[in-house]
């Protein structure tokens, strides 16, 4: 290999590290940001996790990423969050993803499991009903774009959220 050739091999090599090490930062935006791969709405970052798990194994994935399982207070804040999971899953008919509302404390007072206030809710026709007495956490089922109370032992799909964190507007962060 002549010289020449070693230098562009290098000069390619270097180029490519340097396009890897650009396309894992995401610049912020002004003073508040989310994490890469999150969306913000409204004050909040909200990512969809694909793998499915229990609502407990959810929500402790949430924690591993400091959020909670997505809490929804107004219509406005749910129509965001619908387009949101139609745009990440591209898929939306008979697709359920687990929120953060639970009922397991105390059957029929629901809770957020961020601790928010329980005062919005978009059920289903009929729920929640707690079939066969063991129905004590929720999905939002995108066909009807409604609330399904079901098993917490069901595996689907999620969406954590956490507040947006304020940073300097030069700062980037890594995935």
């Amino acid at each position: 290999m002549t010289s020449s050739m070693k230098i562009l091999a290098v000069s390619v090599f270097v180029c490519i590290l340097m396009v890897l090490a650009f396309a894992s930062f995401c610049p912020s935006n002004d003073y508040n940001t989310c994490p890469c791969n999150w969306r913000e709405f409204d004050g909040r970052c909200f990512h969809y996790v694909k793998e499915k798990k229990t609502w407990a194994q959810a929500e402790q994935n949430c924690h591993s990423m400091n959020a909670n399982l997505v809490s929804i207070h107004n219509e406005e804040e749910e129509l965001s969050l619908k387009n949101f999971i139609i745009e990440e899953t591209q898929s939306p008919f008979n697709l359920k993803i687990w929120i953060g509302a639970s009922d397991c404390w105390k059957e029929g007072s629901w809770y957020w499991s961020d601790g928010t206030q329980f005062s919005f809710t978009d059920w289903c026709r009929g729920q929640p009903n707690n079939l066969y007495t063991g129905q004590d956490c929720v999905t939002i089922k995108l066909r009807g774009r409604c609330w399904d109370d079901r098993s917490c032992t069901d595996t689907f799909s999620s969406i954590c959220a956490k507040r947006v964190q304020k940073s300097h507007p030069t700062c980037h962060h890594r995935t």
